[in-house]
């Protein structure tokens, strides 16, 4: 009797977090098709900060109803003329487009009506092949991209919302992967193409425009990784940008807050800006021309967003602790600003080692998301969100602690770049479904030319056996 009591109990238990877990994640709903949440980690690992020389990356897609379908977009070649359409792709839930210029699992199905685009641009007469799911991932050429969004003092509206702006992140991650063969190229195509075309991110509603307004990238080759962070310019026409490239034996990380402090526009080999970058800064009273030029000084909102402090600063804390403990960092700070832009670790890194910090829970630290009352008695890490616009405007105060993985991420990657190998077997995508800490990394190569149909099917709105991302979800 005991025995089945005991059973009962633990049944009860079990079902009552499964409920517990699926109203939560029901919960982070989207406001004017944005989500409440959307804010991702991206790590940076230089090469000699790996067991292998392998640069690597990450990124955890934070989103808990984007569309979570990963597809191969083959090379093509284009007649002189050809134009190159421009999407707008700041729309996350499925499906993220429809049309026919990404290939197949994009094609309409059903009532569903293609995407009109908001404008064009030269196409160039080749484009590289590449991984292509929230963000363009990794191409051909072995050139991977991972994002976190930033706050950012200035934001700007698309050309269909009565704008100026052509580009987000989206498109730029993508115009990347088609054209650039190296990191540097990647940015450089990026940022002058934001620069002439204009950039843009959130712009609706007016109460969330700060919080993600901005955009860092995490933009690695087979040699060299860098950080690279973008905003709006004043005038909604055009942007600013800077990257800082991470030191070939050290780890980098942000956690939606810009990290491109001091920028030395005369060291071109460790940085990479607009050539406005001072100039809209001292325009706008953000930087007096004198001391260093902080471009998180000058674009961040670090006044204002010292309330979530907790909520950026932890993250990087935690992966700096990890891969380096021996500098006895501490999380408790006012702003990014006092930790380092990036960290030597104690010990080269594997790809497992940085797949087991996409899966970090704060394990074994006073955040310890597995323990307490909270946890429940089988360790439930599943927590919602402190720092959502629902919950300040019910003047709610407090949060659990954000941990690297979360229940809604709706994939995350380690991107693995290796010089030594021919691109089409040296980079592979390392893709895991769902939320990191239960996921299984599958490997897909850069010289793959599809990904399998259950990574092309489903929605995280209705459950079907022919996703990989539910059979990942349960």
């Amino acid at each position: 009797m005991a025995a089945y009591q005991s059973q009962t109990v633990r049944a009860l238990a079990v079902f009552a977090l499964l409920v517990f877990a699926c109203n939560a994640h029901e919960d982070d709903t989207y406001i004017g098709g944005n989500p409440e949440h959307d804010h991702c980690t991206t790590i940076a690992v230089g090469r000699r900060a790996t067991t292998d020389g392998s640069v690597m990356s990450t990124h955890t897609n934070d989103c808990d109803l984007c569309d979570s379908r990963v597809t191969y977009v083959a090379p093509a070649d284009y007649q002189p003329g050809s134009k190159r359409p421009v999407f707008m792709a700041l729309r996350g839930e499925y499906p993220r487009f429809v049309g026919r210029t990404r290939g197949p699992m994009y094609h309409p199905v059903g009532d569903q009506v293609e995407d009109q685009p908001m404008g064009y641009i030269e196409q160039v007469p080749h484009t590289y092949g590449y991984y292509d799911a929230a963000y363009g991932v990794v191409n051909e050429m072995q050139v991977g991209i991972g994002e976190s969004t930033c706050s950012a003092k200035i934001w700007a509206k698309p050309k269909v919302a009565g704008g100026h702006a052509l580009f987000d992140v989206f498109e730029l991650s993508r115009l990347a992967m088609e054209r650039a063969k190296t990191a540097r190229e990647a940015i450089k195509l990026m940022g002058d193409m934001a620069v002439k075309y204009g950039y843009y991110s959130q712009w609706d509603p007016p109460s969330e425009c700060r919080e993600e307004a901005g955009e860092a990238l995490t933009v690695t080759d087979a040699t060299e990784a860098w950080m690279f962070n973008i905003l709006a310019s004043p005038c909604g026409k055009s942007a600013v940008w800077a990257a800082k490239r991470v030191p070939d034996d050290e780890v980098a990380v942000t956690a939606n807050f810009f990290t491109v402090n001091e920028v030395n526009v005369s060291d071109s080999h460790n940085y990479m800006a607009s050539d406005n970058v001072m100039e809209v800064a001292k325009e706008m009273g953000w930087w007096d021309g004198k001391e260093t030029f902080s471009f998180v000084k000058a674009y961040a909102p670090i006044e204002e967003d010292k309330r979530d402090k907790e909520y950026f600063i932890n993250r990087m804390w935690r992966v700096f602790d990890l891969v380096a403990p021996s500098l006895k960092l501490t999380p408790w700070h006012d702003t990014v600003l006092e930790l380092p832009f990036s960290v030597k670790p104690d010990r080269l890194l594997t790809a497992a080692d940085v797949m087991k910090l996409n899966r970090d829970l704060y394990e074994g630290t006073d955040w310890d998301l597995t323990k307490g009352a909270s946890a429940g008695p089988f360790g439930s890490p599943l927590r919602m969100d402190g720092m959502t616009p629902s919950a300040r405007a019910a003047n709610l105060t407090g949060m659990w602690a954000r941990a690297v993985s979360l229940m809604r991420t709706s994939y995350s990657t380690v991107i693995q770049t290796r010089s030594w190998l021919p691109n089409y077997i040296g980079g592979v995508l390392w893709l895991g479904q769902d939320a990191p800490h239960s996921t299984v990394y599958v490997p897909f190569y850069t010289g793959a030319t599809d990904t399998s149909p259950s990574f092309q099917t489903g929605s995280l709105h209705k459950f079907t056996r022919d996703s990989a991302w539910w059979a990942f979800d349960f």
